[in-house]
């Protein structure tokens, strides 16, 4: 259980996700499952998703890492007070990275619908754009 999950072969890798398993669960030879004694889950999901395994992946064709590879890597493992802390703030942020994203593109479908209804205004002769550069908008 809190075992955090991320692919080991080929372009998934690349992708960098991780998740926590919440309960006992299986996987493929394509998946692999790390524990840690005395770390805190999400503090641990936080550092291994901020870690780039492309870059300590094997050579060739299809990019893979192994355990002997990951298990090498080394990772600051603060107190668990510090881990739970930065994790607490690490979500927060994530939240409102998250929120902000989706007021972004809210702000852009709605830029990009406006744009569509000029455009179409103005070609069915709804929307005379002489007289509209007139009231002071660029030419």
């Amino acid at each position: 259980m809190d075992t955090i999950v991320f692919p080991k072969v080929g372009a998934a890798l690349l992708t960098n996700r991780r998740a926590i398993l919440g309960e006992e669960a299986v996987f493929d030879n394509n998946v692999m499952g790390l524990s840690f004694s005395g770390a805190a889950p999400r503090y641990m999901l936080h550092v291994m998703s901020d870690l780039d395994l492309g870059l300590v992946s094997n050579p060739g064709p299809v990019p893979s890492v192994n355990e002997a590879t990951v298990r090498d890597l080394l990772v600051p493992v603060p107190p668990q007070a510090t881990q739970t802390e930065i994790a607490d703030r690490l979500d927060g942020a994530m939240v409102e990275s998250a929120d902000v994203k989706r007021s972004l593109q809210q702000s852009i479908d709605l830029l990009q619908e406006f744009k569509r209804s000029l455009i179409s205004a103005a070609v069915s002769g709804e929307f005379d754009v002489s007289s509209a550069c007139g009231r002071g908008l660029p030419r």
